[in-house]
């Protein structure tokens, strides 16, 4: 089963139950207010030595986009699950450096041996004691089975009785350049995924979660009943079979 819901014109929530697990799945499109700074990659030499492709172009997204759409989530985080809970930081690139056309990149396990914490707290950390030197963060995994670019991947895992997981992306779909070109003028359009799986959809801290990003989920759910009883209101009066089978399914 799925349902989905579109929040304003960036974001959206679709929750998907598959066999006893649940995933909500948040959704939200970074391309309408970042801009991104794409190259030609080295991918046409490097794709002949290295066993995983990698793609054609260079990209790296501004840094506004962890302080604005990524560190806020911390709060909100530990707000829900706990201030002892720490988002895991699996893969990053950052450009460090003078200038767009002078500076190099360091990855998530180059962090560990500057002392920063591997979890998205540390890189917090590391970022605003070093802004004046951090240019932007580039695409740092390719996964060519999907087609997806991957920016920042990090997640948490058992965090709470009913919730599996909780895992935080930033990626551009490769599938999906057509529309950013088409609707966005960019080459490559950004997405922010929040992607949490639990035992079940109604969990008491994935609502209290909902709530710290903003997403008023009783509205949601609230509309959702009323949408589904006028439809059936409006099947009922339009014909009398349908009346009759409603009739019969909730009563017999």
């Amino acid at each position: 089963m799925c349902s989905k819901t579109v929040i304003d014109n960036c974001t959206s929530l679709s929750i998907y139950n598959k066999k006893r697990r649940s995933f909500c799945i948040i959704r939200k499109n970074l391309a309408k207010d970042y801009e991104i700074e794409v190259d030609a990659s080295e991918a046409p030499v490097l794709n002949k030595l290295l066993d995983s492709p990698q793609p054609y172009e260079s990209s790296m997204a501004s840094l506004n986009i962890l302080e604005k759409e990524i560190f806020p989530l911390i709060d909100a985080f530990k707000n829900v699950f706990g201030e002892e809970k720490e988002l895991k930081l699996k893969s990053i690139k950052l450009a460090i450096g003078g200038s767009n056309t002078d500076y190099v990149t360091i990855r998530e396990n180059d962090l560990t041996k500057y002392d920063v914490k591997p979890t998205l707290s540390g890189l917090r950390d590391f970022i605003q004691e070093n802004d004046d030197s951090i240019l932007g963060f580039l695409d740092c995994e390719y996964i060519s089975e999907e087609g997806n670019v991957i920016y920042l991947n990090c997640e948490k895992r058992e965090v709470s009785d009913n919730i599996y997981s909780l895992k935080i992306k930033i990626l551009a779909s490769m599938q999906q350049r057509g529309y950013f070109l088409q609707e966005e003028h960019k080459y490559y359009g950004l997405q922010l995924f929040i992607i949490i799986e639990s035992r079940k959809p109604n969990d008491d801290k994935l609502f209290k979660f909902l709530k710290e990003l903003g997403i008023d989920w009783e509205l949601i759910f609230f509309r959702r009943r009323l949408a589904i009883h006028d439809w059936t209101e409006i099947e009922c009066q339009n014909n009398s079979e349908n009346l009759k089978c409603f009739i019969r399914a909730k009563y017999d």
